[in-house]
């Protein structure tokens, strides 16, 4: 059990890091774009106020 080990530190610099820095760079980029997790839907969010007025011509122009 004396043999040396088949890896070396030049090894894990040279051959090992690089690889692993660069699966986690590709890890971090998120192709998602952001509207999707602020649940916009890509749309700016609308007021109440805004709501309300679209409601109200719905319900007037179902009503005329």
């Amino acid at each position: 059990m004396d043999a040396e080990p088949y890896w070396s530190m030049e090894i894990i610099e040279d051959e090992i890091l690089p690889a692993l820095q660069k699966f986690l760079e590709a890890w971090d980029d998120d192709p998602t774009p952001q509207y999707l997790y602020d649940n916009t839907g890509g749309e700016p969010p609308m007021t109440a106020a805004e709501m309300h007025s679209a409601a109200w011509k719905q319900h007037q122009e179902m009503h005329s």
